[in-house]
């Protein structure tokens, strides 16, 4: 059972961040650029990828 809790705690955190993520590239300010402003709290930029036309 501590398999699957650490491997379900993983899991779990791995889905938050990646909802972390999403909700700051949907939520940016200036939609025409690749990059994020700097979020403070990742020490870092958020690559949105390739604009789509």
């Amino acid at each position: 059972m501590t398999m699957e809790a650490v491997v379900l705690h993983h899991l779990d955190n791995i889905d938050a961040r990646l909802h972390n993520f999403r909700q700051l590239i949907s939520e940016d300010p200036v939609a025409d650029s690749r990059w994020t402003a700097y979020q403070p709290n990742l020490g870092r930029k958020i690559y949105k990828g390739a604009i789509s036309p």
